[in-house]
């Protein structure tokens, strides 16, 4: 039988060996976006594609439209970012990656205007 003291080194030992199975260097974002859309195409510099964006399109076909979003933020959501040259950024919102909840834009200055507004 364990004694209490015996309960804290076995999960101390079963703590450092789930800690040592972590990878050493976990993907960031931009490895993510890269799994999630391997043939995109050039991300575009201009935010006129995203204009023509609907709520019914896919995050794929978005996507296949405007090229790679750089990064993807969301936790518990997707959010995905893509900077322009201009400083902007575009971000769309989705909870699922069949339709689309918002897009939103932010020029140089911080201002933002939604082209695809929340329902």
């Amino acid at each position: 039988m364990l004694k209490k003291g015996d309960y804290a080194i076995a999960l101390t030992s079963l703590a450092k060996q789930l800690y040592d199975e972590l990878p050493q260097n976990p993907p960031d974002s931009k490895d993510v976006i890269t799994a999630m859309f391997p043939n995109a195409p050039e991300k575009t510099q201009s935010i006129d594609c995203f204009r023509t964006v609907t709520r019914d399109m896919s995050v794929y076909a978005v996507v296949q439209k405007c090229g790679r979003p750089d990064e993807e933020l969301g936790s518990g959501m997707y959010i995905f970012v893509w900077r322009m040259e201009d400083g902007s950024t575009v971000s769309l919102g989705t909870g699922s990656l069949q339709k689309i909840f918002d897009v939103l834009w932010t020029d140089p200055s911080g201002k933002r205007q939604y082209l695809v507004k929340p329902k």
